[in-house]
């Protein structure tokens, strides 16, 4: 049987650009003042205190991944940021419902978005991806860039659940 894999990564450029136009700012408002000779204004403790939340934030997005993998037995899901990795292994055997959640990608800038309240969630791109119920109650959204691509997967992952 065909595999799944995939590994996401958090790409909102806007968010990007927020973060970084701040960081340059700050940096750009630092040198200004250092240079015209008015430094007591904006001391460098400002600066780092201003900066190191703004750095935090980035290095902590640009490390956050979250890895799929899907075959015949089971779903495996890995999420990891720079300080922890939280692991979710799903046999097919213990799946009661399953299906493809396939949203366009303006869903999720307005009202219509789709939520799954109680289910664990692990994604970083919107709500593309795989809803799932296990057979003791537990509810999972694994989201995934390509949910076309898991449909024959998922029908034979059907088929061995019946």
């Amino acid at each position: 049987m065909k595999k799944y894999k995939e590994t996401q990564k958090f790409g909102c450029p806007e968010v990007w650009l927020l973060l970084g136009g701040l960081q340059l700012g700050l940096t750009f408002r630092f040198f200004q003042h250092l240079l015209e000779g008015t430094y007591y204004q904006f001391p460098f403790w400002a600066f780092l205190l201003l900066s190191l939340p703004l750095v935090g934030l980035m290095v902590y997005l640009w490390k956050v991944r979250v890895e799929v993998r899907i075959s015949a037995k089971k779903i495996a899901v890995r999420m990891r940021d720079w300080y922890r990795t939280r692991r979710k292994k799903i046999h097919v055997a213990d799946i009661a419902e399953l299906r493809v959640v396939d949203t366009p990608e303006a869903v999720q800038w307005v009202g219509g978005n789709i939520a799954f309240d109680h289910a664990h969630q692990y994604s970083l791109h919107g709500r593309k991806g795989l809803y799932l119920r296990t057979k003791d109650g537990e509810e999972y959204f694994i989201g995934v860039r390509e949910p076309r691509a898991l449909r024959p997967i998922i029908e034979k992952m059907k088929k061995k659940m019946d």
